[in-house]
């Protein structure tokens, strides 16, 4: 008999082979943490909008074009790993899969909505670091709120309740997430994780002054 689920509180069995139950299993290769959750598109906007006032402020910033760029290189990349498949040359598996995926995505949308979520992702961690359960499942949530992206990977279906049209995103293997999320990071990461405390500093710098100019006004009282 198999034992109990290894998550804490979880008096589920383990699945045959392994340590979690069925439900914790299937959270764990799709979050890349049995208690991970589903990063939802309307908890990143806020941040995608502020990475999106940032870059049309100073829309000439050499940092930005850096960024253009890099997602230019791996997008190249992708195309010349599909060319060398279609001349018969062996590839990897999971790299192409990976690879298709910026493909579809870069086809779908600009390469400035590719930054802007990649980094508001980061700007999320900043801000909510409870809200990533490890750093591979930050790197999941990444990987997938840039697939989403592209309508390739969307299925939609109608809720015979409620009549309202449902989302559904294809599962994808844990190991292509990871692959998708290594490219991401090695392109944007070092820029996300700056803008990310750039942006808390500037939170930070903003709540003192305001704290200052409610302190002068109270002054006018006495």
């Amino acid at each position: 008999m198999p034992g109990i689920c290894d998550v804490d509180g979880c008096d589920h069995p383990r699945t045959t082979y392994g340590r979690l139950c069925a439900y914790h299993k299937r959270a764990d290769r799709r979050h890349g943490h049995p208690l991970q959750t589903s990063l939802k598109v309307t908890e990143v906007a806020p941040y995608v909008r502020r990475v999106a006032a940032r870059m049309a402020k100073e829309p000439g910033r050499e940092a930005w074009k850096v960024l253009r760029q890099r997602w230019e290189i791996l997008v190249d990349e992708g195309r010349s790993l599909e060319a060398a498949r279609q001349r018969g040359e062996v590839t990897q598996a999971t790299q192409r899969a990976a690879f298709n995926i910026l493909l579809n995505v870069a086809r779908d949308v600009t390469p400035d909505t590719v930054i802007s979520m990649v980094l508001a992702v980061y700007m999320l961690r900043e801000d909510r670091p409870h809200r990533f359960k490890s750093d591979e499942a930050f790197d999941f949530q990444m990987a997938r709120r840039v697939r989403a992206l592209s309508d390739v990977y969307v299925a939609s279906y109608v809720d015979p309740r409620t009549g309202a049209v449902k989302r559904v995103y294809r599962d994808l293997p844990p190991r292509v997430l990871q692959a998708l999320a290594e490219m991401l990071k090695a392109a944007f990461g070092v820029a996300g994780n700056y803008v990310a405390r750039l942006e808390q500093r500037e939170i930070e710098a903003k709540r003192k002054a305001d704290a200052a100019l409610y302190a002068a006004l109270e002054g006018l009282e006495s």
